[in-house]
């Protein structure tokens, strides 16, 4: 953790307190933090990093979004649920946005899309909101097994595929929302069973 401070103040030194160098230390150093338990800490380094990058760059840049998420997940670690939504939410703004049909070169962009939509539900889901986050749940999944990534979010998908579903099943199962589960069995595999016995 030492080392980490002096790295920091030695980029601080070099290239000045506000460079996007120091705000990539900034997060490293905040994931540290987090991983020793210190929220409070960690979420100052992280609000100190995303003031610099909005300043740098502006504030619906993607390259915002991953500090956004980080974040998000800290105030959620801190059970700060309305502003880790808020956050998650700004980062979702800003990944539709890249989804329009002239910016779709922007690299791994559907993967980074569906992170901030499964991380959007995960945080509604442990909030008890299943009606908002069972749609993301499926748009993430939809998402990230899509063969296009470019192209994900201008794609029709036919979510009763089982690979598609399985996943988000799984994921269900793992959380014990049993409920949703058995509801996303009855909407998937009535189309394959009908007219047929059981």
């Amino acid at each position: 953790m030492v080392l980490y401070h002096r790295v920091l103040a030695t980029k601080e030194t070099v290239h000045g307190p506000d460079h996007l160098v120091v705000a990539g230390t900034l997060n490293y150093l905040a994931k540290l933090l987090k991983y020793q338990a210190k929220y409070d800490e960690a979420e100052l380094l992280y609000r100190r990093a995303l003031a610099i990058e909005e300043a740098l760059h502006g504030p619906d840049n993607p390259d915002l979004t991953c500090t956004l998420c980080n974040l998000a997940e800290m105030l959620k670690y801190q059970l700060k649920y309305d502003e880790a939504e808020a956050m998650f939410r700004r980062a979702l703004t800003i990944e539709e946005a890249l989804h329009v049909p002239d910016q779709l070169d922007v690299e791994n962009t559907s993967e980074n899309y569906a992170s901030v939509l499964r991380n959007l539900a995960c945080l509604l889901d442990e909030q008890g909101k299943f009606d908002e986050a069972a749609p993301l749940y499926r748009r993430s999944t939809a998402i990230a097994t899509t063969e296009e990534p470019h192209n994900a979010s201008l794609q029709v998908v036919d979510l009763s595929a089982e690979w598609l579903w399985l996943p988000l099943l799984v994921l269900l199962l793992m959380r014990n929302r049993i409920t949703y589960v058995i509801s996303y069995c009855l909407l998937f595999l009535a189309p394959h069973f009908k007219g047929r016995c059981l």
